[in-house]
């Protein structure tokens, strides 16, 4: 049986991804006093664990929107 590989990203991936992106915010809007992060579930669960290291992943509703202060 040939092995196909569908190219899916992990979690440990993701979440390096959006630390990252957390991290590099105020530096690429420094004046900013809201952001607006439209993203998928998965992300926005990534974003939640690096805010919340205890957070568990939670199926957000669709149009789901947090405030969080950077």
């Amino acid at each position: 049986m040939k092995k196909i590989t569908l190219g899916i990203e992990s979690l440990a991936s993701i979440h390096e991804r959006a630390k990252i992106f957390l991290e590099k915010l105020p530096q690429l809007f420094p004046s900013a006093q809201n952001i607006l992060i439209v993203s998928h579930n998965g992300m926005i669960n990534q974003f939640q664990k690096i805010w919340e290291p205890t957070h568990e992943f939670t199926p957000f509703e669709f149009l789901t929107i947090l405030e969080k202060n950077l």
